[in-house]
Order: C-alpha cells, then structure tokens, then sequence
C-alpha cells in the first residue's frame, strides 16, 4: 500500500501537536515533517514533495501561492477563515481552525490525494 506523505506546517504548537498524533494513528499515512512557519514550510515542501500540506499560518494565502510556485503536485489543506481566498490561490479545500474534526481531516487528506492539483476543483 502506498502512504499518503503529509507535511504539516502550524505557528500554533498545540495545534500541530495534536494533528501529528492523529496523522500517526493512520496506516495510509506516513508525516514527513512538521514545521513551525509557513517559510520553513515552503522549502520543505520543494525538499520533500509531500503528496499533502496542512497549512495553518497567518499568510496561508500567500504561502498557497508559494507553494504552488515551488512545489505545484503538493495538495494543500487550509486551516483558515479565508476560505475563498485561500482557494482562489490554490488551496484543495479549506478548514475554519477552531471546528477541527478528526473524520474530517482524515478523509479529506485522502480526497486530495484522488485530486490532480493541476487541474481546477
């Protein structure tokens, strides 16, 4: 079976901690890093083409724009208010960052990876 390979990028530490547990719970998943800034974030997803991105930082929309710059396979999931705007840059889907929902999380991980990311949704 084929690991889904997952980049997690939050400023907030609680945040990532918690999804990198849930992350590791999963069979299909493998974590290939986790960083603290959407800068950091951007060279490891040119370093490291994660399959997905969870982003949750204070310029997620410029940071999408980045990243499909350098790294345009990497499906990316938002954690942000600025849904519209953070998929009108790229981003596969967006999630407000205080109803996080584990199911939700997890599946939509795997939906991404059933989505070419070179192509509109």
């Amino acid at each position: 079976m084929n690991q889904i390979r997952i980049l997690v990028v939050s400023e907030h530490f609680d945040m990532m901690r918690g999804i990198c547990a849930l992350l590791n719970l999963e069979s299909d998943f493998q974590l290939v890093g986790d960083v603290k800034n959407s800068m950091m974030g951007v060279h490891m997803a040119e370093a490291l083409s994660p399959d997905v991105m969870l982003l949750d930082a204070n310029n997620t929309v410029d940071t999408i724009e980045k990243i499909r710059r350098t790294s345009p396979h990497t499906q990316i999931i938002a954690f942000s208010s600025q849904s519209t705007a953070a998929r009108a840059a790229g981003a596969f889907a967006c999630l407000l960052p205080d109803i996080l929902d584990p199911t939700n999380i997890c599946g939509l991980i795997r939906r991404a990876c059933d989505t070419d990311p070179l192509q509109p949704a």
